[in-house]
């Protein structure tokens, strides 16, 4: 078994985050929005197709995949927000 090494304070290079934390107030915003649309635009496709008439699959499975992703990103940027590390 082999022990990781410490490196000296000045060999360590700092890291830096992809996205700049003073942008999450306005990541959550935006990516809750964008998923309570494509979620609202779900229901009212599911609720608005009539029970035997044909549906189509493929944009059932996109609006819930996309929605859904919105929503998950949308809500880990309101967690960092908040203070809440994830």
């Amino acid at each position: 078994m082999v022990l990781p090494t410490l490196h000296p304070p000045s060999q360590v290079v700092p890291y830096f985050a992809p996205i700049n934390p003073a942008l999450f107030s306005s990541l959550w915003i935006m990516l809750l929005v964008a998923g309570l649309f494509f979620t609202g635009s779900f229901f009212v496709y599911e609720t608005s197709v009539a029970k035997n008439a044909k549906r189509n699959a493929k944009r059932e499975i996109f609006l819930a995949v996309v929605s859904s992703l919105f929503l998950g990103f949308g809500f880990v940027f309101l967690m960092l927000w908040s203070g809440v590390w994830l």
